[in-house]
């Protein structure tokens, strides 16, 4: 945090606190997990939100449109040189992953993945419901996906998900 972070996010509290996270230091303050609340770094960081609950559960509702997502994405896009980019969100209104930002992409690519419900076999949907990240180096070898939705990967220029 001295050397300019604007949050931290322990791995273990991801799902709970990333987007809570990611809003508040959007928002110019400071977050730091509430796991290290006791730790004396974070002692000395009065701006820290420990585990600050957002009111409205569906981050897709919270979220969307926001062009502070925007600039987050553009930012995320600049330190790991990506050409393309896509933000995608749960909608547990509709139990759906959709899209809150994207630069590059066509309407195909788009159109799937502002779709693209649980069930689905994909990258965005298996790391749902393992609730992780997940690397696909090589979407072209990678056997998680189908030859139909490797296709519109491959047409929409992407050869790596994360």
């Amino acid at each position: 945090m001295s050397t300019g972070a604007g949050g931290y996010v322990v791995k273990s509290s991801a799902a709970r606190e990333l987007l809570s996270a990611v809003e508040t230091v959007l928002q110019g303050k400071r977050f730091v997990s509430a796991g290290l609340a006791g730790n004396v770094f974070v002692t000395s960081n009065p701006g820290a939100s420990h585990g600050a609950r957002p009111t409205d559960p569906n981050p897709y509702l919270r979220l969307a449109g926001s062009a502070s997502i925007s600039e987050f994405l553009a930012s995320v896009m600049a330190a790991t040189a990506a050409d393309f980019g896509a933000l995608q969100l749960y909608d547990s209104r509709n139990q759906v992953l959709r899209i809150v930002a994207q630069h590059g992409f066509e309407n195909e690519f788009l159109e799937h993945c502002n779709t693209a419900g649980l069930k689905a076999g994909s990258a965005c949907n298996q790391s749902m419901e393992a609730r992780t990240r997940i690397v696909v180096k090589d979407v072209a070898a990678d056997p998680l996906f189908s030859n139909d939705l490797k296709g519109l990967l491959l047409r929409a220029k992407v050869r790596s998900i994360q």
